[in-house]
């Protein structure tokens, strides 16, 4: 409880884990400590959270307690399946709810975005597969439209940290509650496939965000070199997400076109992304890659 860094808390996370799975002498030890610091977690959150939902004006001292709170809960969240000891799923979407009328700070809203995320992933896991309940699909269904229409609107409307995790998480739940989900009948009804317009916002956002032109920059240090790289890598994540979605064929695949026309353009930063992106767009459909690269010919010969 006394760091800070997202390294420390995850490692912290998935020792428990180590410790509570495996048959060693301290792992009723483990476990016990566990469950009273998950206790203690929910507690300091769901002291803070009534404040931040239902004041007009939040000290920033309580923002940010929240969000060390909500931080560290998703640390463990991405370790464990707390939800019996966290059942803070309201709390969340009520806070990205008020993100979207633009009253929660950045910070809090894009690590509500990447919490309410893994919390819907475990409830899928913790689903039956043979006989999974009717109400709990119905649920789950729900919390996830909700998820990516409000993710929706923060890439819209957001702040560049905020546009990029609801970005991110867009694209993971789209994937998880793919088509493919087919495959087990019963989980038919948790399909969720984005229309037209998010489609089309989504490449907007890595046209936008990956390929926008900048301006050369000379780097005095060590320092601003090692931005520039961390910025690059977040491009990439970016880049690699809705490569994804190609990939599963859960977009149109000639959305894919704006990307194809970036391949030589951006070789030396993003070639093996693009080029990995095309060869699986070949492998869905040869006949439709062929056209979307063909229309990718056409987007660059009308920029000449």
């Amino acid at each position: 409880k006394q760091w800070y860094q997202r390294r420390v808390r995850g490692n912290c996370a998935f020792t428990y884990r180590y410790f509570i799975n495996n048959e060693l002498s301290i792992q009723t030890t483990a476990a016990v400590a566990f469950r009273q610091l998950i206790d203690e977690l929910v507690t300091s959150f769901q002291s803070k959270i009534t404040e931040v939902l239902e004041s007009e004006s939040i000290s920033e001292q309580s923002e940010c307690r929240l969000l060390v709170d909500m931080k560290r809960l998703y640390a463990f969240y991405q370790a464990h399946d707390v939800t019996d000891l966290a059942d803070i799923e309201k709390d969340v979407s009520a806070i990205i709810t008020k993100a979207n009328q633009q009253q929660m700070k950045d910070d809090i809203t894009a690590t509500a975005v990447m919490l309410m995320q893994v919390i819907l992933s475990w409830a899928l896991y913790r689903t039956n597969p043979n006989e999974p309940s009717k109400t709990e699909l119905k649920k789950l269904r729900k919390s996830v439209v909700q998820l990516v229409q409000q993710c929706d609107e923060l890439i819209q409307f957001g702040a560049p940290n905020v546009q990029k995790e609801a970005f991110i998480t867009v694209c993971d739940m789209l994937i998880i509650f793919a088509p493919q989900l087919k495959q087990n009948a019963t989980y038919s009804s948790l399909i969720v496939v984005p229309d037209k317009s998010v489609q089309i916002r989504l490449r907007d956002y890595v046209i936008t965000t990956v390929f926008a032109e900048e301006e050369p920059q000379q780097f005095q240090d060590e320092d601003e070199e090692e931005a520039k790289t961390e910025v690059l890598i977040e491009k990439r994540r970016v880049l690699a997400s809705f490569g994804k979605l190609i990939a599963y064929n859960i977009i149109e695949m000639r959305l894919a076109a704006s990307i194809f026309a970036q391949y030589v353009k951006s070789y030396q930063d993003y070639g093996d992304i693009v080029k990995h992106i095309m060869s699986k767009a070949r492998e869905l459909n040869r006949t439709k890659c062929m056209r979307t690269q063909l229309l990718s010919l056409e987007q660059l010969f009308e920029e000449l």
